[in-house]
């Protein structure tokens, strides 16, 4: 579409130009001099796409000079050079290669311009239409397969995530741009091969299998979806065979999941849970008053209560059954009982994950 706007644009504007080529200086674009009083030498010639198809307004420049000149509605260009022999030629064109080609004066050539696939516009696919991205109205984000295999992540749901602006996981809940509702879920609606997914989330899905990921992230979407699309869009497209040879693509891949730090969960130490006791028990105006009374409360077997170790140690200490160095000992002994180290220890472990893949297509 935007080709054929643009050839359009070109045809009208060189019907309002001479037929002559015209030189480059420093300021623009002049016309050539055609002057009789000296001799010229001719270049002609026609440029055309891989497919045949005429381009109106391709620039063509001799390299190392300011002498140029655009081809016609019909394609076709004439260059007129002051010395006779060998010339490179430079070809553009808006979403073609640059092309360099050597020729000599006196001769027609036939230039053919491959696309620029670094131009060439970048599509959106909303599962209803695949359009370019100046077309589409809606913000969107597009993730191809090249970016895809950037992040190093055993599912696609952790890939997404450090590549989609916007786009947040907390809790294995997935948002698009915050909270869309108090009483409802935040995840987004899922279409894969325009197909709406129910039942399925992104890490149902293989990441080597996807063609490409388009994120719809505003209200635009809802013209689409409806109210599905209350918390946006996430439109997946999977790879499919195409003709010619057969393709096999083969990956393994290893992931390490080293074990979380308790420290930046902020869990207490023993030590600290030790302190805490002891500190709560000794200002407790109960105990304060009478540790004797304090115990006998806490064991009355009609509102038994339950005593911590640290209770124990103190009530063993009222009771006459330790002394003071005892009970700072035992205290001691318990504060070098970290549970988190055991914990870790005897219940935490690194974890492996190992994935193979093979596709054919």
């Amino acid at each position: 579409m935007n080709r054929v706007i643009f050839k359009s644009l070109a045809a009208a504007t060189i019907c309002l130009l001479s037929a002559h080529p015209f030189p480059v200086n420093a300021t623009g674009i002049t016309a050539q001099d055609t002057s009789t009083q000296r001799q010229v030498y001719r270049i002609t010639g026609k440029v055309t796409d891989s497919s045949g198809e005429d381009l109106p307004g391709a620039t063509i420049l001799v390299k190392g000079t300011r002498i140029g000149t655009s081809t016609d509605v019909e394609g076709n260009f004439e260059l007129n050079i002051p010395k006779k022999g060998k010339v490179t030629l430079v070809v553009t064109y808006v979403g073609m290669k640059t092309k360099e080609l050597g020729t000599t004066t006196g001769s027609n050539v036939n230039i053919i311009l491959e696309e620029s696939t670094d131009m060439l516009d970048e599509v959106v696919v909303s599962g209803f239409q695949t359009i370019s991205r100046e077309r589409n109205t809606g913000s969107a984000v597009v993730i191809n397969t090249e970016k895809l295999a950037k992040v190093q992540a055993p599912d696609l749901t952790s890939k997404l995530e450090g590549i989609t602006p916007g786009l947040t996981i907390y809790n294995n809940e997935m948002s698009i741009r915050g909270n869309s509702s108090f009483s409802i879920s935040s995840t987004p609606l899922l279409v894969i091969d325009g197909q709406p997914a129910t039942g399925m989330s992104l890490g149902d899905i293989n990441p080597n299998t996807i063609e490409s990921v388009t994120v719809l992230k505003d209200a635009a979407a809802t013209s689409l979806y409806g109210v599905y699309a209350s918390n946006g869009v996430i439109v997946v497209t999977t790879k499919k065979g195409g003709e010619g040879k057969i393709e096999a693509n083969f990956s393994l891949g290893y992931y390490l999941n080293p074990l979380p730090s308790l420290d930046y969960q902020h869990y207490a130490s023993t030590s600290d849970i030790i302190d805490l006791e002891q500190e709560m028990l000794l200002n407790n105006p109960d105990y304060i008053k009478s540790p004797a009374a304090y115990f006998s409360t806490k064991n009355n077997k009609t509102n038994a209560a339950y005593l911590s170790q640290v209770d124990m140690l103190y009530y063993r200490l009222m009771r006459n059954e330790i002394n003071g160095d005892q009970l700072n000992a035992s205290l001691d002994a318990l504060r070098r009982n970290d549970y988190r180290k055991e914990y870790r220890k005897q219940l935490q472990k690194n974890s492996l994950t190992q994935d193979y893949v093979v596709n054919l297509g």
